[in-house]
């Protein structure tokens, strides 16, 4: 641990908490070179985002995002890929509903037996 207050430490001391001193620059500096190299890595990933999802219909920018998040960062899109598989649910009235659709729709393509 480093003195708070060098004042009557020995040279010995002095030594040793200028070199703890030395050792934790360092780190700090090593961390910190870390942060600026991510920092930048995140806004070109980011500008090349932009650039995809300005390229990118309408209906293609989910999977751009997607595909992004998946690739930026995997653990947070597990996470939301097996958020959106537990909240996936079919309603039996959606189905019903679709089900008239379709047979109406299909109605509409037969011939009329009164017609005939």
């Amino acid at each position: 641990m480093l003195a708070v207050r060098p004042r009557g430490l020995s040279p010995e001391g002095l030594a040793e908490g200028l070199r703890r001193i030395g050792g934790l620059s360092a780190r700090v500096d090593a961390c910190r070179a870390a942060y600026l190299a991510e920092a930048e890595r995140v806004a070109e990933d980011e500008g090349n985002l932009v650039a995809q999802v300005k390229e990118a219909s309408s209906q293609r920018v989910p999977q751009v995002l997607a595909a992004w998040k998946q690739a930026t960062d995997p653990p947070a899109a597990e996470v939301e890929a097996e958020r959106l598989h537990e909240q996936r649910a079919l309603h039996l009235s959606n189905l019903q509903l679709l089900c008239r659709r379709h047979d109406r729709t299909a109605d509409d393509h037969q011939p009329d037996p009164r017609r005939q």
